[in-house]
């Protein structure tokens, strides 16, 4: 996987840091990291609860 670099923008434009994120959507931030650099996949049911902190569709920061 590659690194999600909208999801990053998004994450930092929104919250400042993936601490603040994290806390948001109840969520350690060294798994969101690991989400962001792509080493791990958010499973679907999750990808909801993340952009709705984010105030976006999950195709906008999960590309398919």
């Amino acid at each position: 996987m590659k690194k999600n670099k909208r999801l990053r923008a998004k994450i930092v434009e929104i919250f400042g840091s993936y601490d603040a994120f994290g806390k948001a959507v109840e969520t350690d931030a060294s798994l969101i990291s690991r989400i962001v650099c792509g080493h791990r996949k958010l499973p679907k049911e999750k990808q909801q609860k993340w952009a709705d902190a984010l105030n976006c569709k999950v195709r906008e920061i999960f590309p398919q």
